[in-house]
């Protein structure tokens, strides 16, 4: 019983650090992007990276919403 107490504290934990890991990153990028914008450094900015988001908002969207899908995986 101890054991399976000790499994969903540990569960619940990785779920909360995968949260606010994915909310730090989505802030990151959904500011960013956005200063981007506002500043006008859009061309030499788009000139260095690779790859930008197109709409910075579904990033913690789809990333918020596929960790509500493991976590529920888990539990069935």
């Amino acid at each position: 019983m101890a054991n399976q107490k000790n499994i969903s504290i540990v569960r619940m934990a990785m779920f909360l650090i995968n949260f606010f890991i994915i909310m730090f990153m989505s802030i990151i990028i959904y500011n960013t992007t956005k200063l981007i914008c506002e500043n006008d450094m859009a061309r030499s900015f788009l000139e260095k990276v690779k790859f930008v988001p197109m709409i910075p908002w579904k990033v913690p969207a789809y990333s918020i919403s596929l960790l509500i899908l493991l976590f529920i995986s888990f539990e069935i």
